[in-house]
């Protein structure tokens, strides 16, 4: 009797460590799902940023252009100054 209760014992215990590692193997996957979504979130982020830094760029020289722009009608109107 005694060999039939520690037989038991140990499959009590080999049921307890499957399911520990079931869960292990569950919390793993959820965790790998979460860090791809975050991931992706990041790449998301990188091209508003580098999208944004072109709207920068581009704003940038058209402010160039218009300070060129203004330059030359300045120059252009001292020609009418008395």
């Amino acid at each position: 009797m005694e060999l039939f209760g520690s037989i038991n014992e140990t499959l009590s215990l080999m049921e307890i460590a499957a399911s520990a590692n079931t869960k292990t193997v569950a919390d793993f996957e959820t965790t790998g799902k979460m860090i791809n979504e975050i991931s992706s979130e990041i790449t998301n982020a990188n091209n508003i940023v580098a999208s944004n830094a072109k709207s920068v760029e581009e704003i940038s020289a058209a402010s160039r252009h218009l300070n060129e722009m203004t330059n030359q009608l300045s120059t252009k109107m001292e020609h009418f100054k008395i």
